[in-house]
């Protein structure tokens, strides 16, 4: 799915001006990317532009045998032309490059045997091992977090890997974060030295999906933790030897199950001394704990290395805010017994796509401004980028981490002086492709989506066509992706960089009051809420729980980013489930069974448990159940001890006696800014 923040694009400078709001200078166009991966048969034909290397539209012009590419007008040889703007091909080009025989990519599984709760290693185990073994064929190495700060990973003690597996088969390659060595390794991240040290007369260290399941069901706890102590865990040293076992197969995925902080090691975050506390809002803006900058300096070197799935075992911070550069996907359960890391776990290791990269062509007229996503820049295939960066910038490639990811771009937009001169140099269309190319099953494809974007110069275009093509859902999912990868990425997560924030959302709700577009008060109400959620407050939340919150923003697709947003509230009666649009005081004081949906939490209210509050829960199970990360689901009786919760996460137009301006009070400021 393309879908750009505004329908119609300018020609001159004043209409940009005038009608393409955004909070950037005039002339720049948001684009939201979702490609869909629910493919039909692929084409066997790939139909490629010799000049510029945009695929066959299913609008190109067609002489004889030849297409016309509608982005560099050349001509190419016709084999099939597409039945729809979106469709995908089969890629001959380096076949061998993905897991042959039809086996997925390799998992590097980093689990930490320290715990907390008891049981939670065994349960963590457990689910590990069904998951294994009822999963397709492919490649495990285990790397164990163990006591002390020891980092472990298993592998066979001589044999063949076709020899039946046996504990006289097995064996474990141990690395200490007390070692000066191994450690000065690590926070240079000299990879080759923990290859050379994994491959110096140790059996193979991957293993079937079968024979990893046995392993990880042997694994066991190391035990409860000292009095006022935490376990010494040695967490940045077991993600360096991940990445070094990464490099050794391709395509492999690390797939990290934590419960505790890093406290030993490069990647320390806290001391072991429960007497310290993990660092809070007031220590990050103040600049004032003593492991956050050098930790997170060494994860974000570490964040090119390896792509990291990670899910947690408990509600506790473990310095996801450090973590967060080498971490592509993240979900934080109340432990390793909840039925929603169930889900995550089997999510993660069926994943149907990797290697994923994505190219964009262009029409002259559209320059790519930067990616705002969780991608990294590859090497340009045509100048056609701007002057003017943002995000990750200064090609039209990038490399991206999620089998499916949701990316916002950012596109310059050339216009002439007047609208007398665009009429002569600026088409009645421009021309927008994105080519998502990936490995599904050892086999390269690639998914074309192109959109066709009419300009002012189009013949039914009117003085208002601009306005009233704007796309509430993509400007906020843009404008939410944009903020969250300032603060994830750029470390712009200061209060007064949330300040300035809210100030850029005033001025750009106001210039949306004042215009009067169709749909402004859609995009305001969005707004309203967006400034008192959780990626522009820090009340009530930890730094790592707003980091993560920041993450899911960056990853979500539209519809779920503005869940986190605003909740959708659904009431259900006898007559059927009613979507309620406005929230406010009397949707409080109801008593009708009501789910509602916060993208990361599912809460379900009810006056008595009967039909009708029994359908809102199933409901909100199946949510869950659809969802990646499966969000919190709770369950409260009206005035119940949950009761509070569910309250504090409507956020009523009202403000409801809160210091949180009522919306009413939030138009009203609205008219005083010009």
């Amino acid at each position: 799915m393309i879908l750009p923040a505004y329908g119609v694009v300018p020609t001159s400078r004043l209409e940009a001006r005038l009608q393409l709001l955004n909070i950037d200078e005039a002339g720049h166009l948001d684009v939201l990317y979702e490609p869909s991966l629910e493919d039909k048969k692929p084409l066997v034909a790939v139909q490629r532009c010799r000049n510029c290397g945009a695929m066959i539209m299913n609008k190109s012009a067609v002489y004889g045998e030849l297409w016309i590419c509608g982005i560099c007008d050349s001509g190419n040889m016709l084999v099939e032309k597409p039945s729809s703007e979106s469709y995908t091909v089969r890629l001959d080009e380096n076949p061998q490059a993905g897991p042959e025989d039809g086996r997925t990519r390799p998992i590097i599984l980093v689990i930490d045997r320290n715990e907390d709760a008891e049981g939670d290693v065994a349960r963590l185990t457990q689910v590990l091992a069904d998951k294994l073994a009822m999963g397709p064929p492919r490649d495990v190495a285990i790397v164990t977090i163990g006591p002390d700060g020891t980092v472990e990973v298993h592998h066979r003690h001589g044999g063949d890997v076709s020899d039946d597996l046996e504990p006289k088969n097995l064996s474990v390659a141990c690395f200490h974060a007390h070692d000066s060595t191994t450690v000065d390794a690590a926070e240079k991240l000299d990879l080759e030295f923990f290859k050379s040290r994994l491959s110096a007369g140790i059996g193979p260290i991957f293993f079937n999906e079968s024979d990893a399941a046995k392993i990880v069901t042997g694994l066991v706890s190391t035990g409860a933790r000292l009095p006022k102590s935490r376990h010494q865990r040695a967490t940045g040293l077991s993600l360096v030897i991940a990445a070094a076992l990464a490099q050794t197969a391709t395509f492999a995925l690390t797939v990290a199950c934590l419960s505790g902080p890093c406290t030993i090691g490069p990647g320390k975050v806290v001391p072991k001394n429960l007497k310290y506390a993990m660092r809070q809002h007031h220590d990050l803006d103040k600049s004032s704990d003593k492991y956050f900058r050098k930790a997170r300096t060494f994860f974000e070197r570490l964040s090119t290395q390896n792509e990291c799935q990670m899910l947690i075992g408990c509600l506790d911070q473990i310095g996801f805010v450090e973590l967060a550069p080498v971490c592509n996907s993240v979900g934080q359960f109340d432990s390793f017994s909840s039925p929603g890391f169930e889900l995550a776990l089997e999510t993660v290791l069926n994943s149907v796509a990797w290697g994923s990269e994505i190219t964009i062509k262009a029409s002259k007229g559209l320059l790519v401004d930067g990616c705002y996503g969780d991608v990294q820049r590859l090497p340009p295939t045509q100048k056609i980028y701007s002057d003017t960066p943002c995000g990750v910038s200064g090609t039209n490639k990038w490399q991206v981490a999620p089998a499916t990811p949701s990316l916002a771009f950012r596109f310059s937009i050339e216009t002439a002086a007047t609208k007398e001169q665009s009429i002569d140099s600026v088409p009645q269309f421009l021309i927008l492709q994105f080519q998502f190319s990936y490995f599904h099953q050892g086999e390269k494809r690639c998914r074309i989506e192109t959109i066709f974007l009419p300009t002012t110069n189009h013949q039914s275009a009117n003085s208002t066509s601009i306005q009233d093509t704007h796309s509430p859902l993509a400007s906020l999912a843009c404008l939410m992706k944009r903020i969250a990868f300032s603060q994830l990425r750029l470390r712009k997560f200061h209060s007064l960089d949330l300040e300035r924030w809210r100030e850029k959302l005033d001025r750009i709700a106001a210039a949306h009051f004042h215009q009067q577009s169709h749909t402004y008060m859609v995009f305001i109400d969005s707004l309203y809420h967006l400034k008192w959620s959780a990626l522009l407050q820090k009340r009530n939340t930890s730094p790592d729980e707003a980091c993560i919150f920041q993450s899911l923003v960056l990853s979500w697709t539209a519809n779920h980013c503005k869940l986190l947003c605003k909740p959708l509230v659904t009431i259900f009666e006898e007559r059927g489930p009613i979507d309620v649009e406005i929230i406010d005081e009397q949707l409080i004081f109801s008593r009708n069974a009501t789910c509602v949906d916060g993208g990361n939490f599912i809460l379900v209210r009810y006056a008595e448990r009967d039909s009708m509050a029994q359908n809102a829960v199933n409901y909100g199970v199946r949510l869950v159940e659809t969802r990646f990360p499966p969000p919190v689901f709770k369950e409260t009786v009206v005035g119940g001890s949950q009761d509070r919760y569910f309250v504090s996460k409507l956020a009523p137009r009202t403000g409801l006696n809160t210091e949180d301006a009522s919306f009413n009070e939030y138009i009203d400021s609205l008219r005083k800014i010009r």
